[in-house]
């Protein structure tokens, strides 16, 4: 791990490796050794996928939006659903065309952004000072009004980042960064208010910049909780095409502000049909290679996306439920939890 400078490429080299801190100027465009220009960037333009993704924890609701910018396609969506039951009470999705989207390519003041088709959502990102603003309206279906949100995410003290540059199997480069954020504010569904308080409520963050290859897959696990001593707990683990993932991965715990890295994930699912029938069949099974992380995750309700362009699709299963386990920190303590929340993804996609 090493100190973080303001870009995730130098002079268009990527800076592999894990990192301490999110990159100010997170942009991957200026990759070198692609192509002769213009055709180099037409290329980079068309093969760059970009998005923000956030899922807000509250006592009563889970809320998930995300924008995201695949290159050939834009889409942005936000669902709130019940703690209780499961049930999605409200949730939007706007696709191109008819709907403009930018992923910020600066974090000290820019705007990652998405347009048209009923939304109206805008994250204001301000990571020199540890926070982002979001602010949103969003027209929805189940008749429960229009969704709005105005929260901001301002980090937990010195919590570390995860923060990765990642190499696919062609040598392109796979940025991400991940953290747990205070959540205040309120997001508001139909007239029904919900207050994110900061010292109970979590959001998870997700900025994510990678030249994926043609085919790929990923399954991805995120949560938050407390360990069975009372100490807040966030996990982030994830398996997908990179081979060399003893080396590079985005695995990791948080308990407290302290982030312990863990080795290569491996899944252990229940059979399931392209669109995700049997993914609910059965608890799911994760460890990693070092038998410092055993997960059982318990799947309860699950969201679909399914995307095709010509010969190109993506598959999205987004499964929502609990997980408990445990894991080994780095001074050799063993951490127990029992009911953390959990969002998990089965993906598979051409692209």
């Amino acid at each position: 791990m090493h100190a973080t400078s303001l870009s995730p490429l130098d002079r268009g080299v990527p800076r592999w490796g894990r990192h301490d801190e999110a990159f100010l100027h997170p942009d991957l465009l200026p990759l070198a050794g692609v192509a002769p220009e213009p055709l180099g960037r037409l290329w980079r333009n068309l093969r760059l996928k970009r998005w923000w993704h956030i899922g807000l924890w509250h006592p009563e609701i889970y809320a998930g939006f995300a924008i995201v910018d695949s290159g050939y396609a834009k889409r942005a969506f936000a669902y709130v659903a019940r703690e209780a039951d499961g049930v999605t009470i409200a949730s939007h999705e706007a696709r191109s065309p008819g709907l403009a989207v930018d992923i910020a390519k600066d974090l000290v003041g820019g705007v990652s952004e998405a347009h048209g088709q009923g939304i109206d959502l805008a994250i204001h990102h301000r990571q020199a000072l540890g926070e982002h603003l979001v602010l949103g309206w969003l027209d929805t279906r189940h008749g429960a009004g229009p969704m709005r949100l105005k929260l901001t995410l301002r980090r937990r003290g010195a919590t570390t980042p995860l923060v990765q540059v990642s190499p696919f199997d062609n040598g392109r480069p796979f940025y991400t960064h991940k953290a747990p954020y205070a959540v205040e504010g309120v997001v508001e569904v139909g007239g029904q208010r919900f207050h994110m308080v900061a010292d109970r409520d979590t959001a998870l963050i997700d900025e994510h910049h990678a030249y994926y290859p043609h085919r790929l897959f990923w399954h991805w696990t995120t949560g938050v909780g407390r360990s069975d001593e009372g100490e807040p707990l966030a996990l982030n683990v994830c398996r997908n095409v990179i081979s060399r993932d003893d080396r590079f991965n985005e695995n990791g715990v948080w308990l407290g502000e302290t982030l312990h890295s863990v080795g290569p994930v491996r899944y252990t699912l229940p059979s399931y049909s392209d669109d995700g029938d049997g993914l609910l069949s059965a608890p799911w099974q994760l460890s990693d290679d070092q038998e410092r992380l055993e997960v059982t995750f318990l799947p309860s309700y699950l969201r679909r996306e399914y995307t095709e362009v010509g010969p190109l699709y993506s598959r999205l299963r987004q499964v929502r439920g609990r997980f408990s386990g445990r894991f080994r920190t780095d001074s050799g303590r063993v951490v127990h939890w029992t009911d953390a929340r959990g969002l998990s993804e089965v993906h598979d996609a051409r692209l």
